[in-house]
């Protein structure tokens, strides 16, 4: 009896983690075609063919859903972070996918920031830099992004299309790169001590 109940737990175990990675796939298929806001929870689970009750047990709302699907894409870029450079980039890229994702720039601030913190706490790179790092990606992208909340602003106020004033972001395009730059040569990068 106990090697039943077991393989009914293992296999139990394996069902749940095919469903959580459906859920995780019909997210970023439903996100992408209709936004964070206009991607509804039964949307996503219709999608993954769960139901909503199943969708809720593992993820309580649709914020818990992002932060997840943003933890895992985070994941799969941390094993890669070597340095203080790494670190910098790798917070650019987070900081850029979510500015795509949720056209907010304080929803990129918090999202980036949340997640990456442990990783510059665990290098003691100074709180400082991430913040530094969270505006070069969150603050600076936008204007960049066409459905962003800023870019939708600039080009109203402007009374120009996007591609119109996308040549001339200039400080947007060689932040991220002196950032990098700074990050890899180590140039400006305060180190903290442990408290």
């Amino acid at each position: 009896a106990f090697a039943i109940n077991e393989y009914s737990f293992i296999m139990a175990k394996k069902v749940d983690q095919t469903k959580i990675e459906r859920i995780r796939n019909a997210s970023v298929e439903v996100i992408s075609e209709h936004g964070i806001l206009g991607g509804s929870v039964a949307s996503i689970a219709e999608r993954a063919d769960v139901s909503v009750g199943y969708l809720y047990r593992h993820y309580p709302g649709k914020t818990e859903l992002i932060n997840d699907l943003l933890e895992n894409a985070l994941n799969a870029i941390t094993d890669r972070i070597h340095s203080d450079g790494s670190l910098i980039l790798a917070s650019l890229l987070v900081g850029y996918v979510t500015s795509l994702i949720s056209c907010s720039q304080p929803m990129s601030h918090v999202l980036t920031g949340n997640m990456m913190k442990p990783l510059f706490r665990a290098r003691k790179v100074a709180p400082e830099i991430l913040s530094r790092t969270l505006e070069d990606a969150g603050t600076l992208s936008g204007p960049m992004i066409p459905w962003h909340g800023y870019c939708v602003y600039m080009a109203g106020t402007l009374g120009v299309a996007w591609s119109v004033f996308f040549p001339y972001l200039f400080l947007l395009y060689l932040t991220p790169l002196f950032s990098v730059f700074y990050g890899f040569s180590g140039i400006s990068i305060k180190h903290v001590e442990e408290n």
